[in-house]
């Protein structure tokens, strides 16, 4: 997953607030956002001529429309620039006799957020949207973050939840647990597809997996008080597949 779609993801429905039609996300967030994922971010508000010679600089810009601030966002070697009127508190535009220091400040902050929605943090505000879009899980190839070329080869997250039993299933729960890029994916993977076994069935499973695979998977669907139940008898399987790999091992050597 990009890192446009890791930011785009993100619920920031907590961050905002609604003024009039308009809803704005908090700059401290979204600036906080980008910095932890780049140490190099950065982002500048631009000045501008007060006059024909250049020698004074406003950082907004007068037009007969009203007042312009302008601001640029450098994230992961790339940058957006964004520009944004200035507004009174009524959301109407402000002239230039009589805009203010604090709408300067506050039209700047918008326009950086503005600016960093390019990245992806917040995108959905200017889509019209209360949350971010449902990501599609279905099409992400598991064998990226599980395990390259190996039995899951070609499988999706989708897969792994509806057609690789109680190994798959395991293989998700510990995605969950890793930070990587998939990881939220199969968080919500997850969510939708976690079992709730009884403990009758987690001891017919215990009795009836057939490696150590879909011991493990088992393990991992198992609630806290099941894992604790269950404790010595899981390792009492484990035992015996550990036992039996030498057999294995020697009868596959042979002839």
């Amino acid at each position: 997953m990009s890192d446009f779609e890791t930011l785009a993801a993100i619920d920031v429905s907590a961050h905002t607030q609604k003024k009039g039609q308009f809803t704005y996300l908090a700059w401290t967030f979204a600036h906080a956002e980008l910095a932890k994922r780049d140490p190099e971010y950065s982002y500048w508000p631009h000045d501008f001529p007060a006059d024909s010679e250049g020698v004074i600089k406003y950082p907004y810009l007068p037009t007969p429309a009203g007042c312009f601030v302008r601001v640029t966002v450098k994230f992961n070697g790339q940058q957006w620039t964004e520009t944004l009127p200035v507004l009174d508190f009524r959301n109407q535009t402000v002239s230039a006799n009589d805009v203010t220091a604090m709408d300067i400040n506050t039209a700047t902050k918008r326009c950086f957020v503005k600016a960093a929605a390019h990245f992806g943090i917040g995108l959905h505000i200017y889509q019209g949207l209360d949350a971010p879009p449902e990501p599609d899980i279905s099409n992400v190839p598991a064998h990226k973050v599980v395990m390259r070329g190996g039995k899951f080869e070609g499988f999706t997250l989708g897969d792994l939840a509806t057609k690789a039993g109680r190994a798959g299933l395991g293989h998700i729960y510990w995605l969950t647990t890793q930070n990587n890029e998939l990881a939220t994916k199969a968080a919500e993977v997850w969510d939708k597809h976690r079992p709730e076994l009884s403990d009758e069935e987690v001891s017919d499973e215990l009795q009836d997996a057939e490696n150590v695979d879909e011991l493990t998977g088992l393990w991992r669907c198992m609630n806290d008080d099941q894992q604790a139940q269950f404790k010595e008898q899981f390792a009492a399987r484990k035992q015996d597949f550990k036992d039996a790999e030498p057999k294995r091992n020697g009868e596959n050597n042979r002839g």
